[in-house]
């Protein structure tokens, strides 16, 4: 068994992380272990449905950069 980090910026859309559903499901039915490191976790959780994908937090700067 392996395991796979998909990493993604969620932006306005969810297209990025669709695509990566067949790919998740695939690695998930040969029973490898899939990490999402995502911005939004609700969002990305709604995505991959009843995948058992395990989500972290992927770092993001909230406000306005130092100047």
């Amino acid at each position: 068994m392996a395991t796979f980090l998909f990493a993604w910026e969620l932006g306005a859309g969810t297209g990025h992380c669709v695509n990566l559903l067949p790919i998740a499901a695939a690695l998930l039915a040969r029973g490898h272990r899939v990490f999402a490191a995502v911005r939004d976790l609700p969002t990305a959780s709604r995505v991959f449905g009843d995948l058992p994908v395990d989500y972290l937090q992927a770092p993001m700067l909230q406000g306005r950069p130092p100047e």
